[in-house]
């Protein structure tokens, strides 16, 4: 963890002037996503890659969309849309609600056929298509630890895993009525076309200034994120669900006056991973403080 904590360099808790509560060591974001495409848009002459996170429908909610565009200069900025508005207004960067057209065709256990449209923060219509071959399989090759690419690397850090995936050749993509298609020719770039990735899951550590406001029953962020005392026989935990995720963050105390505990927990334990800090601060309730985190220049 402290090669870990070197990556981001400066992390800092600054009090801002009842009982201590456990400070929150980052800024952080963690959640789970069904299904995964991506390709790179070689072509284009703003964005170089366009990707697609989808997480099935359930209780009679329909599937929650995120699509992005990354910029291929400077810091890779992303620009995000969600069918969901609630999420797109908390969502962080530039972000934008959208009535997106989704249909993912497939068979359990196999790559799944894409059909995506909605309209981008021009207003000018995108339309994505992935198709696989009859009798395409998922494998494990080029999935795993994914590395982030430089894609919005001035404003978070990425873990981002995928279980099992495929490529395909076979995808069209029109902005604003240009094609701007991933073709065979394209490959000598050392980019790739279109591919499918199940089973995801991304945790984020945000770069950046955050205040925290301690209250009698929880925690409140200035970026709206509000984590809920829970108390049990062995611990006292807060614990704030992921945004548009049933996934959840919990803050533990580890039992010394200094033990900081970071859980990142899926609904499934076997996904569960925690992570332990330690920390000078110790906050009371109706304390504020400031959580600073920054990239390392090394």
């Amino acid at each position: 963890m402290r090669a870990l904590l070197g990556m981001f360099g400066a992390l800092t808790a600054l009090p801002i002037p009842g009982h201590a509560q456990p400070p929150i060591p980052l800024q952080t974001q963690f959640s789970h996503w069904d299904h995964h495409w991506f390709m790179w848009t070689t072509r284009h002459p703003v964005y170089e890659a366009i990707e697609v996170m989808a997480r099935d429908g359930s209780d009679g909610r329909p599937p929650l969309i995120w699509s992005f565009l990354t910029e291929r200069e400077g810091r890779k900025k992303q620009i995000n849309y969600f069918n969901d508005p609630v999420l797109a207004r908390r969502w962080p960067g530039d972000t934008h609600y959208r009535d997106i057209e989704y249909r993912a065709d497939g068979a359990t256990g196999a790559p799944r056929d894409l059909t995506v449209r909605f309209r981008d923060k021009d207003n000018a219509p995108v339309e994505w298509t992935v198709t696989f071959d009859p009798g395409a399989v998922l494998g494990t090759s080029g999935a795993g630890l994914t590395d982030q690419s430089g894609h919005s690397s001035a404003s978070l850090f990425l873990i981002f895993f995928r279980e099992k995936g495929a490529a395909t050749r076979h995808s069209a993509l029109r902005i604003g009525g240009r094609d701007f298609s991933f073709r065979d020719e394209d490959q000598s770039s050392g980019q790739f076309g279109a591919s499918y990735s199940t089973n995801v899951f991304t945790a984020t550590v945000a770069y950046g200034s955050t205040v925290v406001e301690n209250t009698s029953d929880g925690m409140r962020t200035s970026t709206g994120r509000v984590f809920r005392r829970q108390a049990s026989s062995d611990a006292v935990a807060f614990t704030s669900n992921a945004l548009g995720d049933r996934n959840a963050i919990r803050i533990v105390s580890a039992g010394k006056p200094s033990g900081v505990i970071i859980d990142w927990r899926n609904e499934q334990p076997e996904w569960a991973t925690a992570y332990r800090f330690t920390s000078l601060l110790r906050p009371t309730a109706g304390q504020k403080y400031e959580l600073v985190v920054a990239p390392s220049r090394e």
